[in-house]
């Protein structure tokens, strides 16, 4: 972890504060946080005097009264908000942060130890050190710092080294992670160049999804223009490029990273960087296709031959369907079946191919499990068959499945078996860290309000509730619910209470 043990303390107490509507009594609180009443106290205290450190934030305080304790925030800014910008106050302090900024920024170029020292402010010896540990959080993802020989130069200079996939994964990933649009944070492009590189209607789109993913967007299209040299070591095998190819030719999300590179060094840039930008948009930006589109782009997949990733695929559905009958229904097979394609290429291109695995991250920040799932009867069964068909069909592969990829595979078939979503309450449902959560929540809400009570909408500015895992406003709204923690069973409980207040209202 790149936080102090005392400052996790008090963004895990802030953060149940917040979600039990800014009380806890102090017997709950102990059990949840696992802490002594003195510890706990003293993280308080500390937190509060966080608070009166940040601008804007001098009149939220947590008060201690004679059961419990209770956020007391006076201001219109929304508390996870809050809870965020203390976030990234802490890590702007951190040291270690400081240093794995600074070695990312200057990539491909390496970083030298005189410069680290001077930013830093701390001693060569103390320097070695932090690298080690630097080392052991970057191995996660396949990752690691290098010593560089310069020629005619004495001083030591280090760089990151591993696949260029990776390393761009990473650094989005991590900066999104801890800055969550509060701040711009990229020194050499500013957002009002970005806009300009997007069309009206490019930015019409963008502008009508959640901040969050607008957030996402925007930081990948800064990573990926200020790092245009080492662009051309982005290579896509063949049948993973074929399939990409599919998804640009349906809807190319690359056009402002092209204009980008009209005033760069645009001859650096292979085909391959484009897919790989699509890629990103949609896997792990959460960018997902009309449900149209997704069919037209997995009835193309469906025509892919020798392919090896597509060919997986195609098995892993047939063998859905022998488990799974009832999926198979003469009106809906063909259109489950395209479907089912368009998620999975997508799933398995990153098993196959990339290899990253963002879950890893909460061993690093302090962030919430991606996805998991509530283990029904029937989720157990998808889970059973997953396990036995993957033992039963080994893949030479970039990475193994881990549990966390294992969650979001099951909620690929669990979202297919109960897909039929037609109502009236208009939800826009957020989910930052991937794909795959947001259509756990549909599946779940679906089941529980049914198909003749909700729908889910594209665009965030015709919702009637927004389900989120950010932020998306400075200011309070009645409309909106933070959820980024789909293991709290009390957070689901008043989920479903949310939702069926506001279709009450409607009713009115």
């Amino acid at each position: 972890m790149l936080l102090t043990k005392r400052e996790i303390g008090e963004l895990s107490i802030l953060k149940i504060l917040i979600e039990e509507k800014n009380y806890s009594r102090k017997k709950d609180l102990l059990k949840q946080l696992n802490m002594s009443i003195s510890t706990i106290k003293r993280h308080i205290q500390s937190l509060n005097e966080t608070l009166s450190k940040i601008n804007g934030f001098q009149n939220i305080k947590v008060v201690t009264l004679k059961d419990g304790y209770l956020l007391n925030n006076p201001t219109p800014l929304n508390n996870i908000y809050v809870l965020k910008k203390i976030n990234l106050f802490y890590h702007e302090n951190s040291i270690q942060f400081k240093l794995i900024s600074n070695l990312f920024s200057t990539i491909p170029h390496p970083l030298s130890i005189d410069k680290i020292t001077k930013e830093l402010a701390i001693s060569s010896p103390y320097v070695y050190k932090l690298l080690q540990s630097t080392n052991k959080n970057l191995e996660m993802f396949d990752l690691h710092t290098e010593f560089v020989a310069v020629e005619n130069q004495t001083n030591t200079k280090i760089s990151i080294i591993g696949n260029t996939m990776s390393v761009f994964l990473f650094e989005l990933h991590f900066y999104f992670s801890i800055y969550q649009g509060l701040e711009w944070i990229f020194p050499n492009v500013t957002m009002e160049e970005l806009y300009l590189y997007c069309s009206p209607k490019e930015l019409e789109e963008l502008l009508n999804l959640s901040l969050a993913k607008q957030t996402k967007f925007f930081y990948s299209l800064a990573i990926f223009n200020q790092k245009s040299i080492s662009l051309k070591e982005i290579l896509i095998e063949k049948d993973f490029a074929d399939v990409l190819s599919v998804f640009m030719a349906e809807k190319d999300l690359s056009h402002p990273l092209r204009k980008s590179f009209e005033f760069t060094e645009s001859s650096l840039v292979t085909k391959d960087t484009y897919l790989f930008f699509n890629y990103v948009q949609r896997i792990f930006n959460a960018m997902s296709d009309t449900k149209q589109a997704q069919i037209r782009i997995g009835k193309k997949i469906n025509e892919q031959e020798n392919n090896v990733l597509v060919d997986y695929c195609k098995i892993i559905i047939l063998s859905f369907y022998k488990q799974f009958p009832e999926t198979k229904r003469n009106d809906l097979s063909e259109e489950i079946h395209f479907r089912l394609l368009y998620f999975l290429t997508l799933f398995f291109a990153n098993i196959f191919y990339v290899g990253f695995d963002s879950s890893r991250l909460q061993q690093l920040l302090y962030i919430n499990p991606d996805v998991s799932i509530q283990q029904t009867k029937l989720q157990k069964k998808i889970k059973n068959f997953l396990e036995k068909f993957l033992s039963e069909n080994p893949s030479t592969s970039k990475s193994s499945i881990s549990s966390y990829h294992l969650n979001l595979l099951c909620t690929i078939f669990d979202y297919f078996i109960y897909d039929s979503i037609k109502d009236k309450l208009n939800i826009y449902i957020q989910f930052s860290k991937n794909l795959y959560g947001q259509i756990n929540i549909e599946s779940w809400l679906t089941r529980v309000f049914g198909e003749e009570k909700i729908r889910f909408s594209t665009e965030i500015s015709s919702a009637d509730i927004i389900i989120s895992d950010f932020y998306e406003e400075t200011y309070q709204s009645t409309k909106y619910f933070y959820f980024d923690n789909l293991t709290n069973k009390n957070r689901w409980e008043q989920l479903y209470a949310f939702v069926h207040e506001h279709q009450l209202k409607l009713l009115d």
